[in-house]
This record gives structure tokens, sequence and C-alpha cells, in this order.
């Protein structure tokens, strides 16, 4: 799939298939799915014969980046795919423990005049808004979120290994 951007702005949601992204005088960000989410969509394209997920940015005197979910969109992501079954913790690990598996995206870029950021993170000020709401919310107990906080600011691996550890500590329930 082709997506265009010509003098204006887009963002959105990167989609599981091969796209390609053309920006031109204008700016564009990209949301990358959850990491859960990536591993359960590569075993389904796998499952039906297709091909690994990878995206083209092509920016000409504009900008794009591609940011990485929040720590709660990680979180729940991960939390919901293991309450169905459809993620073990141990298959986490081993998507994490190849080579470059904490990146899991194939980015390809082309930037001529402009700018482009296919590892941009979310705010500070908003993995700490989205904490608290899904806090207050319930949906993330709070020995979660003191596991998470630490790793606001942090890529790759040091991020996704809190995620897990947040998640393993949820689905281990509270201990006396």
């Amino acid at each position: 799939m082709a997506r265009f951007c010509m003098f204006g702005g887009q963002d959105g949601q990167l989609q599981p298939t091969e796209s390609v992204h053309v920006t031109i005088f204008g700016g564009a960000e990209w949301r990358r799915a959850p990491t859960a989410t990536h591993i359960t969509e590569t075993r389904r394209q796998t499952a039906g014969s297709v091909g690994g997920m990878g995206y083209v940015f092509i920016t000409v005197f504009g900008g794009a980046e591609v940011i990485w979910p929040t720590l709660v969109e990680e979180y729940l992501a991960l939390l919901d795919a293991v309450r169905t079954g459809a993620l073990t913790l141990g298959d986490w690990d081993e998507h994490l423990g190849r080579r470059g598996g904490h990146t899991a995206l194939r980015v390809h870029a082309f930037t001529l005049f402009g700018a482009f950021d296919g590892d941009a993170l979310p705010s500070e000020d908003k993995e700490l808004d989205d904490l608290s709401v899904h806090q207050h919310l319930g949906h993330i107990p709070e020995a979660a979120v003191r596991v998470l906080v630490p790793a606001i600011g942090q890529r790759g691996v040091s991020r996704l290994a809190a995620v897990r550890h947040a998640v393993a500590l949820t689905v281990q329930g509270p201990r006396d």
C-alpha cells in the first residue's frame, strides 16, 4: 500500500503490511504497533506464506518520524496477548533474543532536504500521562507502574524488558 502526503501533514498507525510512505513538502508521524501485536501479526503472515513486514519512507523537503508505542500501549498489548494465549512470555523472550528482535520493523528510508527519524520515542509527558490515567482507571497495577516509570526514555531491549517484567508481575498477581 502507498500513502502520500504533499504540502500538508498526516499521522496514523503503521499497518501490519508492507507499505510505502511518501512525504513531499509536509510532515508525517507514524506510530508503530506494539511489539506483541507485531509478533502475532508476523506469525500470522508467516503461516500464510507472506513476507515479513517492511516499510519504505521517502521524504523530500519535509519530515517524517516513526514513533514507538507508549509503555502503556506495549504493556496492555502484551498483557492481552498473554491472557488470551496468543503469546507466552517465553515467546516474547525468544523474539527479543533474536538478533534485531527488539527493533522488529524493517525500515528503509530515503530523505532529500528533509528529516526522517525511524526510532522516535513518545514524549516523557505523554508516557507519564498514559501511566497516570491507566493506573487511575485500574488497567495497570501500582507495582507494574513502578517497573515501567524507569523505562521512560529508554529504547529497544531495556524498554521492552521493563514491559515484560511489569506484565509478569501482573500475571503473577500480588504477593502477600
